[in-house]
């Protein structure tokens, strides 16, 4: 063969490799295509806002505080609530709201792990019962917040083989217009009805909630015995594992394009743990790295700009 016919050849591999590239990763990106916004904090002192337009990120506005922020709901478009702690205050959590536009801050009342739910225009957080020292879950009228009432108690937190608190109380999964689920006392799935104020149990034990996929009436839950994530539908109690999800954190769901974006660490030669940020597509069931370097601890989706 000439050295003509081997640079022909050459050629031709390269264009064939980078129309493969392009074309299977073309319709990979696009498929992984993201709408809007994440609101999102890594635990600290600092609100990250980056938009999402399609499968490219493009940088937002930002807010620090002097103190823990996590656990974010949406109040209205632009608005939210998030928890604000600090450990040494009395109360050592309050929460906040947020106006991303202005970028202003007003104190809304004590609590923390907070839902709102819009069409009840209800808020629900725990908080701590001074006179029993007990902490419960509370429900109040975002126009009255600090006039709220009980639901339940909150769950013990559970102690690990090294000693340490893992807390079960997590923040309540809104599953309907006028139904939240959460961990009850007794550990096990607990759902509240607001407009009628009762309670019924799931019969669910041993999971945490995490996030109501509302396109297939699923809830997504965390496993405490399997350390596994699933899905189950409550209706049938049909249940399908995610094994993509494993050791993932800080899941925030999508609604629009029905996926989540949430961390996840991993061993690295040259610091001692990495942290970066995923997302996974329910539809394609196939989990793209977004970001390097970034940890999630929380966060919440927010449609695109008008």
């Amino acid at each position: 063969m000439n050295k003509l016919s081997c640079k022909i050849k050459i050629i031709f591999t390269i264009s064939f490799i980078i129309f493969i590239y392009i074309f299977f990763g073309g319709v990979e990106s696009d498929s992984m295509r993201l709408s809007g916004r994440l609101v999102y904090s890594s635990g600290k002192n600092q609100i990250d806002l980056i938009k999402l337009d399609g499968f490219g990120i493009d940088g937002g506005g930002q807010f620090s505080s002097d103190d823990y922020i996590n656990y974010f709901t949406l109040l209205s478009d632009g608005l939210i609530l998030f928890e604000n702690c600090a450990w040494n205050r009395k109360r050592n959590c309050i929460l906040m709201k947020f106006d991303i536009d202005a970028k202003k801050t007003s104190v809304l009342r004590s609590g923390y792990l907070p839902t709102y739910i819009s069409e009840a225009q209800a808020i629900l957080f725990y908080d701590l019962d001074e006179k029993s020292g007990q902490k419960w879950l509370y429900i109040a009228d975002l126009k009255n917040p600090f006039i709220s009432k009980k639901i339940a108690k909150a769950p013990a937190d559970r102690i690990l083989p090294n000693g340490l608190n893992y807390p079960l109380a997590t923040q309540p999964v809104q599953i309907s217009n006028d139904e939240i689920i959460f961990v009850g006392e007794d550990s096990a799935l607990w759902i509240f009805q607001i407009s009628s104020a009762k309670l019924r149990s799931t019969g669910i034990k041993e999971s945490i909630p995490h996030l109501w996929r509302k396109r297939t009436q699923q809830l997504v839950c965390y496993d405490l015995k399997a350390q596994e994530f699933y899905q189950i539908s409550l209706m049938t109690g049909h249940i399908e594992k995610l094994p993509q999800l494993k050791g993932a954190y800080g899941l925030v769901y999508f609604p629009n394009d029905d996926a989540i974006i949430y961390g996840k660490s991993h061993a690295n030669m040259l610091i001692s743990e990495k942290y970066d940020m995923f997302v996974y597509r329910f539809d394609k069931k196939k989990e793209i790295k977004l970001r390097d370097n970034v940890f999630i601890s929380s966060g919440l989706w927010l449609p695109p700009n008008p």
